[in-house]
């Protein structure tokens, strides 16, 4: 079973290709739909990720403009998002993503990605007051900081428990011996 990676998707472009890109996403195929793997080719080396989309929610739809949301496995479509910025239909493709199992977010604008590869160490090392914009603008998005307190307040209660239960156990074999 895959870590999933959560995406967010704007396009600027033609009206065709607007409706082209909510069809795709809402059937989960826009890799796909955009560039069909040939015989012997590896979905992860042509699309960035291992699966097409799954099924997509579209935020907002004007005729020459798009946002969705979606989920790939393991990483972002980059090379996807690469095929359609190629395509002169396609005027501006800004995509952003977040996979809180690898710990990694970024954004991918114009041919341009920018990926925090370790967000625990950024968030850690890096004070709120010293964050990139970029960053802030990826945790407005996917609320990051409050996703990895929210982890680590759950192993703080996992751990809890578990010493609890340790605990139980002992205090049982003590009752039995």
């Amino acid at each position: 079973m895959p870590n999933y990676c959560n995406n967010t998707l704007c396009v600027t472009g033609s009206p065709e290709v607007i409706e082209k890109i909510r069809n795709a996403v809402e059937a989960g195929e826009l890799c796909q739909k955009f560039r069909p793997l040939k015989e012997g080719e590896s979905a992860s080396n042509v699309w960035g990720t291992k699966w097409d989309v799954g099924s997509g929610e579209v935020l907002e739809c004007t005729e020459r403009e798009i946002t969705c949301l979606f989920e790939t496995a393991w990483t972002p479509p980059l090379g996807i998002y690469q095929v359609l910025f190629d395509n002169p239909e396609i005027q501006s493709l800004s995509g952003t993503y977040f996979e809180p199992g690898v710990q990694f977010a970024g954004k991918w604008e114009n041919g341009v990605d920018v990926c925090f590869d370790d967000l625990v160490s950024y968030l850690q090392d890096t004070p709120v007051e010293e964050r990139d914009a970029l960053f802030e603008e990826l945790d407005e998005a996917y609320d990051i900081v409050e996703f990895f307190e929210d982890q680590e307040t759950q192993d703080e209660g996992d751990s809890d428990t578990d010493d609890n239960a340790c605990r139980k156990e002992g205090a049982q074999d003590d009752v039995k011996e």
